[in-house]
């Protein structure tokens, strides 16, 4: 197993870099069932947290990208249903409270420690 770092996910997502990016892409292609890559809470909030912040991408789509995550095979998320457990309790369309960057990093990884066992 290999852990994946929040960098990869970035240049796979956001396709920002000519040479990392297909590097990135690759890497997390190659993981399967039986190959799985490895995740954790602390990758995937620092993820969430720099599409917000940095290449301003919309709450619903990092929530979509997450749950992608969570749903794949491919991927050994560390603690499995703690991460899953503050998608399921979100509404289908939620209100998110206008914050500022700070604020919003600060509720996320308060929320994630809070559902830590």
């Amino acid at each position: 197993m290999i852990g994946i770092d929040t960098n990869i996910l970035l240049r796979a997502v956001t396709n920002d870099d000519p040479v990392q990016s297909p590097l990135a892409r690759k890497l997390l292609l190659e993981f399967s069932d039986q190959r799985q890559g490895v995740l954790n809470v602390v990758t995937l909030v620092e993820f969430a947290w720099t599409l917000r912040s940095r290449y301003r991408y919309r709450r619903s789509e990092i929530l979509e990208i997450i749950e992608q995550l969570l749903r794949s095979r491919a991927y050994l998320v560390v603690d499995r249903s703690t991460n899953c457990a503050p998608t399921a309790r979100l509404p289908a369309r939620p209100r998110w409270p206008r914050r500022s960057a700070r604020r919003w990093r600060a509720r996320v990884t308060k929320a994630w420690i809070l559902l830590m066992p």
